[in-house]
């Protein structure tokens, strides 16, 4: 394990998946997203390390049913494919399944489906950030702030 700062993992976090093709947008939510994981199931830094370099330029979709389900035929970054259905079930109210992403009770209100992670309600925020740092998987770290230093440092 490595100690960080919260924000040590939201800035990772954004330069790696900026360096690596997200758009500054998707590089923010997932950021967002990441930093909470982090705090609240010590997740963040392993989701984001899955998601470097699965920025596809091609939309997903919602097919509809009972849940509506997440078509993502470009496999985006798990973080990014949570902010859609995020954002999805915030605008409709209605429960989303996102196949292929494991249900965790710190990423968003729901439970676990068959098919991946039935969302039904908003990433929850944490109450309370640790002024003395979070422990995080020290090789995932390591394979994010790589990723991260490409954010800094021009490609020739």
């Amino acid at each position: 394990m490595t100690r960080v700062a919260a924000m040590e993992v939201r800035t990772a976090v954004y330069r790696a998946y900026v360096a690596g093709g997200a758009s500054s947008g998707e590089a923010e939510a997932a950021a967002e997203l990441a930093t909470t994981a982090e705090l609240l199931a010590g997740e963040g830094v392993r989701l984001a390390v899955a998601g470097l370099g699965r920025f596809p330029r091609s939309g997903a979709a919602v097919e509809d049913g009972d849940p509506a389900r997440l078509v993502d035929p470009e496999d985006r970054a798990p973080l990014l494919r949570l902010r859609i259905a995020l954002d999805w079930c915030a605008a409709t109210g209605r429960p989303i399944v996102v196949p292929d992403l494991a249900w965790s009770p710190a990423l968003a209100e729901g439970e676990a489906h068959p098919d991946g992670a039935l969302i039904t309600g908003p990433c929850r925020a944490a109450t309370s950030v640790p002024l003395d740092g979070i422990d995080v998987d020290a090789d995932a770290w390591r394979e994010l702030d790589t990723a991260a230093e490409r954010y800094l440092v021009p490609e020739a």
